[in-house]
């Protein structure tokens, strides 16, 4: 599971809780952001990544499984407009 503009990184926590059995990465672009979420877990299958999602495919190659779970809730609308549709089309080709 990858959260995209995880923030507060509560949401992703959790699900890493529920899933231990899962790979989750945690995403934000702000460096000091992803670095405070990072004090508050130590949970074995939580990474902590700092990168744009026009970085997504970087992103994927992270995970170790084949099939991923890509959450944004909320942060999206933070994507500037002249990346929207670039997003998206990146997100339609994770496989």
């Amino acid at each position: 599971m990858i959260q995209l503009g995880a923030s507060s990184g509560k949401v992703i926590s959790h699900l890493a809780e529920i899933f231990p059995e899962s790979d989750c990465i945690y995403s934000d672009i702000f460096e000091d952001v992803t670095s405070f979420a990072e004090t508050k877990s130590n949970l074995p299958n939580l990474k902590f990544v700092t990168c744009p999602s026009e970085s997504l495919p970087a992103l994927v190659q992270i995970a170790k499984n084949k099939k991923v779970l890509i959450i944004s809730i909320g942060s999206s609308q933070y994507v500037q407009p002249e990346y929207i549709d670039k997003t998206f089309r990146l997100l339609s080709k994770v496989k």
